[in-house]
């Protein structure tokens, strides 16, 4: 019976761990799903495993459908980008939404570089990017959070 009721407290206490590690949330400025910017290396290994690592290009791992490219500096998550539509704001904003949705948020404005538009907020930037076709130039593409040090346009 004790058995039996410990196993029942680890699956219950295992529950939010688990959902917590597949949030869909993008939070403007500090994350996407469950790596944040700051994090250690060591930690999003936990999470996520060991990325794929491709003779002539950056790590990255598939996350919901789509690359999750994350970049470190010192060990730390410095930058994050997905382009899978799973990932979303509060408010519903994502790879796939229409890019217009992003230009009426609060505090964002229009990036050169990546035609998309951006806000810096928590010491990072949250990039909204187009897709890269005729088709998709008026939707989001990508979704970047890059710590302000280390994104350079």
């Amino acid at each position: 019976m004790r058995l039996v009721l410990a196993l029942a407290i680890i699956v219950a206490l295992a529950g939010p761990v688990v959902a917590l590690a597949d949030s869909p949330l993008i939070v403007i400025g500090r994350s996407i799903g469950p790596i944040r910017i700051g994090m250690p290396r060591a930690d999003v290994v936990r999470l996520l495993g060991k990325p794929r690592q491709p003779p002539y290009s950056a790590p990255y791992y598939v996350e919901h459908g789509a690359r999750f490219f994350v970049s470190y500096v010192h060990g730390k998550v410095a930058w994050i980008r997905t382009w899978s539509r799973y990932y979303k704001t509060r408010s519903g904003i994502g790879v796939g939404a229409p890019l217009a949705a992003v230009a009426a948020l609060p505090g964002f404005s229009f990036e050169r570089c990546s035609g998309g538009y951006w806000r810096l907020a928590h010491g990072a930037y949250t990039i909204f990017s187009p897709g890269t076709t005729e088709q998709t130039k008026t939707m989001i593409g990508e979704v970047d959070i890059v710590a302000a040090g280390a994104y350079d346009c």
